[in-house]
């Protein structure tokens, strides 16, 4: 049996909206602005709670957004392309795994802990790795 499609716009619909409109928060490494926007346009209070699956949806939607941005895609991340050296593939991978800190971070920060002290220390490491 198919679903019922919902009346108004989805998530990631709101999302995107926000970010077309302010490009710039794409690279911010808090979601505060956005989700206080968020707030604004459905009429929630200040400081109202979020559910965890919008914040997914918001967390996902701007790791795609700067994916896109990068204008690379999926696999092409990782593999070797001609010209690109390997401080600037030190630099990818440092954004790569920031981007799967802020994804841990918002899916479960307590129980992701132990992900996140290793992500922190992989990133350290490349980022010593790079000089």
């Amino acid at each position: 049996m198919a679903r019922k499609r919902s009346k108004g716009p989805s998530v990631s619909g709101d999302f995107r909206r926000i970010y077309n409109r302010y490009p710039s928060w794409i690279h911010d490494t808090s979601n505060a602005r956005v989700l206080d926007r968020y707030r604004q346009d459905k009429g929630l209070a200040e400081g109202a709670p979020v559910d965890k699956k919008i914040m997914a949806n918001l967390a996902n939607l701007k790791s795609l957004l700067r994916k896109k941005e990068r204008d690379t895609g999926g696999t092409k991340l990782v593999t070797t392309k001609p010209g690109v050296r390997g401080a600037q593939r030190l630099d990818l991978l440092e954004e790569l795994i920031d981007d799967a800190m802020g994804l841990a971070k918002t899916i479960d920060r307590e129980g992701l802990s132990k992900v996140l002290s290793h992500l922190r220390a992989a990133r350290n490491t490349v980022v010593m790795q790079g000089g």
